[in-house]
């Protein structure tokens, strides 16, 4: 947890008796991005290829599940509209097959995947399943700069940033030097770049919450609160 996980590699394809590195999977309000204020079910894996400092993601806890058992999870919270799957990193692990039960056998309309944007998943390319992208370094794949339907930023008071786009310089990695992280391509709207303010207490998170605005009044970008930190949820 925060930046001393073991760093993961992307698995083979999935088979039958696939079995997934899960960390939790429960029930909230989805409190970032385009679906925020959404109820969700989060489905959290366990890997990353990353070492970010301020990671949420405890890797210690992880338990092996099939897609059987996950969907059954999922189905207890049926209430819920949508399904996120995050991480960690979620493109490590063969989520494909899994999401394509989440469609098929659970009726969802649609999965939000949210990423880094360092691994891509061939797979994905498909109309029922949105792409959040994060980025943590300065570059990141490029089938995802392509296919990456939302762009999403965490913001700090104390990084530099950009002058021309207001994108971080920083270095998000443990040990890492500060670079611009990825920035979107010219296609992708402002108002489909959300930036939210990274964790903290005090006054560091309110001036996080003010940077957030500051950046977001002066490039059309969409502010995101972090909601379900708000309503004491995870």
């Amino acid at each position: 947890m925060l930046g001393t996980n073991a760093v993961a590699h992307a698995t083979d394809l999935a088979t039958w008796d696939q079995k997934y590195s899960v960390s939790e999977i429960f029930p909230t309000i989805q409190g970032e991005g385009p679906f925020s204020g959404y109820p969700s079910v989060f489905v959290r894996l366990a890997t990353c290829n990353l070492r970010c400092h301020f990671c949420d993601t405890d890797f210690d806890k992880k338990m092996e599940m099939t897609a059987e058992e996950i969907l059954t999870e999922i189905r207890i919270h049926k209430e819920q509209p949508l399904v996120v799957i995050t991480g960690g990193e979620p493109m490590l692990q063969p989520i494909k097959q899994l999401i394509d039960l989440i469609h098929h056998r659970l009726k969802y309309k649609m999965v939000q995947v949210e990423t880094a944007g360092t691994v891509w998943l061939e797979s994905l390319n498909q109309t029922n399943i949105r792409i959040v992208v994060s980025p943590k370094t300065p570059e990141i794949n490029h089938n995802i700069r392509t296919v990456a339907h939302y762009w999403k930023y965490v913001i700090s008071a104390k990084d530099e940033h950009c002058p021309e786009t207001g994108i971080p310089i920083t270095a998000t990695q443990s040990g890492g030097n500060k670079a611009r992280l990825a920035a979107p391509p010219p296609w992708i709207r402002a108002v489909d770049i959300f930036l939210m303010p990274q964790e903290g207490s005090g006054e560091d998170v309110v001036a996080n919450y003010r940077k957030v605005a500051e950046l977001s009044m002066k490039f059309g970008y969409r502010a995101s609160a972090r909601l379900h930190t708000i309503m004491g949820l995870r």
